[in-house]
């Protein structure tokens, strides 16, 4: 066999095994790549779902809300404090949502009614809820929360209402909280979240750990410096959010109302079995190329000991043809 068929051997060889390799590395790439996408396309289409269920959860209550406050406006001067008492108190009844109802007098910030057996929140001021009625008309949220008695926030709705030249304000007291329960089973892994924020910034409910974050303000934080300006709604990756945790969340800003909802969820849940997957075939992925390599080393090894060989026996093959051939005497060649 002549050296130059022996090299076409090995660089035919050579070539089929590195197009092999660059095969497999192509096709792993590709594999995972589109695994990725669809599994990333999918959390945005469950985040967005649940973002449009948790603002048309909370746009209900507020609306529910804002009908009983125009009931107390169209009923207060009719009726006597116990009738008021027994009637606000049904309410409540079949309103869980409902924490405690107020009812100020502008002009002297006196408060004129409350339900009984219920303590207002002693950050509850009514003269700075008169203060922030006179800027705007219509139905107002206020743009933070109150530690009630039993626990939790509440979260204050409130509007103007004038009978007998008499101007007054009635402020409804919903526990914050409420607003998030609008789903068992959110399946948002086990550092996902639901928020409601105030369009200023606070935070005004948080599950979980709402009773440690609400009433913090986020107005820096890259949701309301960026995203919310950019769009009313959206998603955002944030890379560290308050928690520590790198999160994926989606965003809703209620047309009609101060509020701002997210529904977010960890990137490490969201790939956490895609990691597992690309760290096992990567493990097989580097087995392959490492045996594809080590056979190109062989092969190297192996086709330049075979052409030494050859080489060599050539040479000796030459040089027994040279000596018989400048001979005048017979030469016999025997081997073992």
């Amino acid at each position: 066999m002549s050296s130059r068929p022996l090299f076409r051997i090995r660089r035919n060889i050579c070539t089929l095994l590195l197009a092999l390799l660059v095969l497999s590395w192509g096709y792993f790439a590709f594999s995972f790549t589109r695994d990725y996408r669809t599994i990333e396309q999918q959390c945005i289409k469950h985040l967005t779902t649940l973002s449009i269920g948790l603002e048309e959860h909370a746009r209900h209550i507020v609306r529910v809300t804002d009908i009983l406050l125009l009931e107390i406006a169209r009923h207060y001067f009719q009726y006597s404090e116990v009738e008021l008492q027994a009637s606000f108190s049904s309410w409540f009844k079949r309103s869980p949502e409902l924490a405690a109802l107020v009812v100020v007098d502008v002009q002297t910030g006196e408060t004129l009614f409350t339900l009984e057996d219920v303590i207002l929140p002693e950050t509850f001021e009514p003269a700075s809820f008169v203060r922030s009625s006179a800027k705007k008309d219509g139905l107002q949220i206020a743009d933070g929360v109150f530690p009630g008695s039993d626990g939790r926030n509440w979260l204050a709705l409130f509007r103007h209402f004038q009978s007998k030249e008499r101007n007054l304000l009635a402020v409804f007291f919903l526990y914050a909280d409420s607003l998030l329960d609008f789903q068992s089973d959110l399946e948002l892994g086990p550092n996902g979240a639901v928020a409601i924020y105030h369009q200023q910034g606070v935070l005004l409910a948080r599950n979980p750990e709402g009773a440690q974050l609400a009433g913090r303000s986020y107005a820096e934080s890259l949701l309301f410096r960026k995203s919310i300006p950019d769009a009313a709604q959206g998603l955002v990756r944030v890379p560290k959010a308050q928690d520590g945790i790198s999160r994926i969340a989606a965003h809703r800003k209620l047309s009609d109302l101060p509020l701002i909802v997210t529904v977010d969820t960890s990137v490490s849940a969201v790939f956490s079995d895609w990691q597992k997957r690309l760290f096992n075939f990567l493990i097989i992925q580097i087995v392959v190329s490492l045996t594809i390599i080590t056979s190109l080393v062989l092969l190297f090894r192996t086709l330049g000991r075979v052409g030494a060989a050859e080489i060599g026996l050539a040479e000796r093959e030459e040089h027994f043809r040279s000596v018989a051939n400048s001979s005048v005497d017979a030469v016999i060649s025997i081997n073992t």
